[in-house]
């Protein structure tokens, strides 16, 4: 398995959906994902509720096959993605708040 940055393309298409890429600069808090594209994200208490979903995403590439189980959980105070592997390890564990987004990747 490839390290973290493996796990960040998947991911930022999992954000794709709840999110929107903005021509640079407009929000300087924005998240830069690359030259002169920011990734906006919208914040946790913009949803209005709290929801909890999995869904089990597939991810193909390097010649490898990698099935994740994705558990996203959104509160007013943050949104907090847990993908599992295959097994139910916790392969990778992403918080965001209005203060910051963390991510911690397994070894």
């Amino acid at each position: 398995m490839r390290g973290s940055t493996f796990w960040l393309g998947p991911i930022l298409v999992l954000l794709a959906g709840c999110a929107s890429i903005l021509p640079a600069p407009p929000d300087p808090n924005a998240l830069l994902i690359g030259p002169g594209q920011r990734l906006n994200l919208p914040r946790a208490a913009d949803l209005g509720r709290s929801i909890l979903v999995t869904q089990l995403i597939t991810v193909r590439g390097y010649g490898q096959t990698f099935v994740l189980e994705v558990n996203l959980s959104v509160t007013p105070e943050r949104v907090t993605l847990v993908g599992l592997d295959a097994m139910g390890r916790r392969a990778i564990t992403i918080t965001w708040t209005d203060q910051n987004i963390s991510a911690e990747a397994a070894p």
